[in-house]
C-alpha cells in the first residue's frame, strides 16, 4: 500500500484509501477505456493491444479472500467488466482476421458461458470465416435451443443478425477488413 493508506469505517463497511498506491482495476478501467476508443475509431491493432494489457491485469476470480458479502455484492459487476473487455478484444482480434487464432478461445468461452450471446455470434462468425458455415448454424441452433429450454424466449437481435447474415452471406462477415460489424455495438 501507499505511503499513507488507511482502513475507514463507512455503511455498510469500510473503505480502504490506498494513497499513492497503484490499484489493478483502476488501472484495467484506464486500459480498457482506451482499447474502446481505439475499437470505434478502427485501429484494431491499438484496441487488441490495450484489450490484452488490461486483461492481463486480471489475476484469478475477482475479489478471491473477502467476505462473502463483499464477493457476492461487487463481485457479478467486476466479472461482468471482465467479460465486456473481453468480448470487445475478441471484436477487435475479428477486425484484424485472427478467426482461426481465436477459434479455440471462442469456442471454449461459450461451453462456459452458454447463456451469453454475443460470444456465441462471435464464434458463429469465426466458424464461417473457417469456412464452417455447416458448424456456424450449429452454434446458432444450440444457442437457441438452450435459450428457449431455459427460459423459454428466442436469440436476441445478436445471434438473429449474424445468423441471417450467414445464410445470406454477407461480406462482413467473410471479409476481416470490413470490420467487427455486426458485432460491435
Amino acid at each position: 500500500m501507499g505511503s499513507r493508506s488507511a482502513i475507514v469505517r463507512r455503511s455498510p463497511g469500510y473503505r480502504l484509501d490506498i494513497g499513492t498506491a497503484h490499484f489493478d482495476f483502476a488501472e484495467f478501467q484506464n486500459e480498457a477505456e482506451r482499447g474502446r476508443t481505439a475499437l470505434f475509431s478502427g485501429r484494431y491493432e491499438e484496441a487488441a493491444k490495450r484489450y490484452r494489457a488490461a486483461l492481463h491485469l486480471w489475476r484469478g476470480p475477482a475479489l478471491a479472500g473477502v467476505t462473502e458479502y463483499l464477493a457476492s455484492s461487487a463481485g457479478p459487476r467486476l466479472e461482468e467488466d471482465r467479460l465486456s473487455v473481453l468480448e470487445r478484444r475478441l471484436d477487435a482480434d475479428l477486425a484484424l482476421g485472427r478467426a482461426a487464432e481465436i477459434l479455440p478461445e471462442l469456442a471454449q468461452l461459450v461451453a462456459q458461458h452458454p447463456l451469453r450471446e454475443r460470444f456465441r455470434a462471435q464464434l458463429m462468425t469465426v466458424l464461417y470465416r473457417c469456412d464452417r458455415q455447416a458448424d456456424a448454424l450449429t452454434v446458432f441452433d444450440e444457442g437457441r435451443r438452450v435459450l428457449a429450454e431455459e427460459f423459454g424466449i428466442d436469440p436476441g437481435a445478436l445471434l438473429r443478425e449474424v445468423h441471417q447474415a450467414i445464410l445470406t452471406g454477407t461480406p462482413a462477415l467473410v471479409w476481416p477488413g470490413a470490420g467487427p460489424v455486426p458485432l460491435v455495438r
